[in-house]
């Protein structure tokens, strides 16, 4: 399995062998929060020490943050990869400190959606 962000072209010839598949992801922000949090439910039984709010909140808070990058230029903007990788780091610390999960949320945003140096600067 090869998967691509479409940051780089690959070989037409590696291409020809290959079976495409496009998975988008929605274009309106409800609708990419609920996405999200789908996926997350789906999920359920890798991340036992999470629940639905923070399933909710980790997903808006990547919607916002994408809709950010969007405004400000950024791409690639951040999607389902790190939406899995800042829920996995939220149960790891929790576990790990009997700390209540939704308290590393706000803590993990800025290394978990952070795709560009400077994206969570303070804007002037």
């Amino acid at each position: 399995m090869i998967t691509t962000n479409e940051e780089r072209s690959l070989p037409d010839a590696f291409l020809r062998r290959c079976l495409s598949l496009h998975l988008s992801f929605p274009a309106e922000s409800g609708e990419q929060q609920a996405f999200l949090v789908k996926r997350a439910e789906q999920n359920a039984v890798n991340f036992p020490a999470l629940n639905m709010a923070v399933f909710t909140e980790a997903a808006a808070m990547l919607v916002e943050d994408r809709q950010n990058a969007k405004g400000r230029g950024f791409y690639p903007l951040p999607g389902q990869a790190e939406y899995f990788d800042m829920l996995r780091g939220i149960q790891r610390l929790s576990q790990q400190t009997s700390r209540p999960a939704m308290d590393y949320i706000k803590e993990l945003r800025t290394f978990t959606y952070q795709k560009h140096p400077g994206f969570h600067a303070e804007r002037t």
